[in-house]
């Protein structure tokens, strides 16, 4: 009777174990990606109400793509009321700051603690906040040295997720710079929110493609649409992720983008929610 009672024993953790691992093989994270959340009024510091209604809480990482209010960083004020609600100077808060974030980056860094551009590595992710204001579109300088690093270094990532603001990589690309106009809030030109002939395909490109030589996926995630469409999305043919998400205030068929993240078997997928 004893013997029995062992086996039952033993069998019993062995179930527990079993549906320990089960559960542990199911473990899921969710991240969002939200931009251009403004109201398109100088004089109007604020979101998209229908946007704040949205919740946030389910998101272990919130990544905001630029644009948060008509001039975000202007104003300590202006961030409290944007730190109050989208858990601005959270470290799980990754912001790729557009033109209408740029008037004092001082004031950002106070409630951020970070620059403008950085790393960030979460869940086996990596990811490469950058800031397409600063040099009129290039990536360079210390910028340039970060992208660099980060390809350099990266090996146990599952993927590399490449946030920002421009739509960088529709320009200097035969087939995809004919989408300019129908797609990004900035047109062509050499305005400050504009899009420009730039060093992407020349120097931020290959290094984006030896990393997605390592067998890690590379996504880049931009935020400068929603005045013309709500959303983008192409797999290039040498396997990079173009992805972008962005709002207009006020009207309908506003997106969010949302990553569903299953950590022990390092996938990641994605869907354009309604809201």
């Amino acid at each position: 009777m004893k013997k029995q009672n062992n086996k039952l024993i033993i069998s019993f953790f062995l179930c527990l174990i079993f549906f320990s691992c089960q559960k542990e093989s199911k473990k899921t994270a969710l991240y969002l990606h939200a931009s251009h959340l403004l109201y398109n009024n100088a004089s109007i510091q604020q979101m998209d109400s229908t946007f704040l209604e949205f919740d946030l809480s389910p998101y272990s990482i919130k990544m905001y793509g630029g644009d948060l209010t008509y001039n975000s960083t202007g104003q300590i004020a202006t961030l409290n009321y944007i730190d109050s609600l989208l858990y601005l100077s959270d470290t799980t808060t990754l912001f790729s700051v557009g033109n209408h974030d740029y008037s004092n980056l001082s004031n950002l860094q106070s409630f951020t603690n970070r620059l403008s551009y950085y790393a960030y590595h979460k869940n086996d992710i990596s990811f490469i906040v950058l800031d397409t204001q600063l040099d009129h579109n290039d990536i360079v300088g210390e910028q340039l040295q970060l992208v660099q690093q980060v390809s350099d270094t990266i090996n146990h990532s599952s993927h590399l997720i490449v946030l920002h603001h421009k739509l960088l990589w529709l320009v200097d690309n035969d087939t995809l710079q004919q989408q300019v106009s129908n797609v990004s809030n900035g047109n062509l030109g050499d305005c400050f929110h504009c899009l420009d002939s730039c060093n992407f395909y020349t120097e931020i490109y290959p290094l984006l493609l030896e990393v997605k030589s390592r067998n890690i996926e590379v996504i880049l995630l931009a935020g400068d649409i929603g005045n013309k469409v709500k959303s983008f999305e192409q797999i290039n043919s040498d396997g990079i992720i173009l992805l972008a998400s962005g709002i207009k205030a006020s009207t309908e068929g506003n997106k969010v983008l949302v990553f569903e993240h299953q950590i022990t078997d390092r996938k990641l997928s994605w869907e354009f929610i309604d809201f």
